[in-house]
């Protein structure tokens, strides 16, 4: 690469150009980089920056609001702008005017590296599983779809934080819906499943607490099953139901790491994240 670098935030022109690193970048599966809509909805719900140098993309990332903290959900430069400080600026446009901070960072020792000089702290790994969501045995509870509104509500109840348009998008994913799971009457998990192809599972699940997370988790993916017999998820590496899940015969395909500002906390113990947007 040669010549100076732009960041600049994106716009609708230049998704072809973010489609493109996306590709080089193992980022162009649906609801990736390489996925108009999933970038289309971080511009539209945070801010989506690129690097561009000779009017060409050579970059890309965004950061979306969850609470009082900044999520970074995408950060990634094209093999031939590396090491050359295009993810830094990146950063310095994304996190302008923000202290705290969270992330799931790559296997790549400079990316981890790159956040932790930005004050983020390694907290636990986020493991990647795919398996039969038919071998998994029946909780007893009751996982049913619910208007993305209301289920981002329910969550809401429970952990303050509104992520309702997160739900909507969840939602509008290929064989998307979100979902609440129940305990008799009472709600004790909200979440969604969706996507396309290797990529559709159980989006995200947040449970009422820690006691009843490894049940609800294993509802939702019996739930997720009939759009599909294989289910992706991502759990961190403390949840109750990792152990469960490997002993159906899930396996862990990848893993990122969970790096966060002090003042940041997400209990890995009642979390099924999604590694964009939580």
């Amino acid at each position: 690469m040669s010549g100076s670098v732009e960041v600049r935030l994106a716009n609708e022109e230049d998704l072809a150009g973010i489609a493109s690193v996306a590709a080089a970048t193992g980022q162009d599966a649906e609801g990736l980089g390489g996925d108009p809509a999933y970038v289309r909805h971080v511009m539209a719900t945070g801010r989506f920056g690129v690097a561009m140098s000779l009017g060409r993309c050579v970059g890309f990332g965004g950061v979306v609001q969850i609470g009082g903290a900044t999520m970074l959900t995408d950060l990634f430069v094209e093999p031939q702008a590396q090491a050359r400080g295009v993810g830094s600026r990146l950063l310095d446009l994304l996190w302008a005017d923000t202290s705290s901070r969270l992330t799931f960072a790559s296997q790549r020792p400079p990316a981890v590296a790159l956040y932790a000089r930005r004050g983020l702290v390694a907290r636990w790994p986020l493991l990647y599983l795919r398996g039969e969501v038919s071998d998994l045995p029946d909780p007893g509870l009751v996982t049913e779809p619910l208007d993305p509104g209301e289920a981002a509500q329910a969550e809401c109840d429970w952990s303050g934080v509104d992520r309702a348009t997160a739900y909507r998008y969840w939602a509008s994913r290929p064989h998307g819906c979100a979902l609440v799971v129940r305990d008799g009457s009472e709600v004790v998990a909200a979440g969604a499943v969706g996507g396309a192809g290797e990529e559709f599972g159980l989006n995200h699940l947040a449970a009422s607490s820690a006691e009843v997370s490894e049940a609800a988790t294993r509802s939702a993916l019996r739930f997720a099953g009939a759009g599909g017999p294989r289910a992706l998820v991502c759990l961190p590496g403390p949840h109750p139901a990792l152990s469960r899940l490997l002993a159906a015969g899930f396996q862990i395909i990848d893993h990122d790491l969970h790096m966060s500002t002090d003042d940041v906390v997400l209990d890995p113990r009642t979390l099924v994240a999604h590694p964009g947007l939580v």
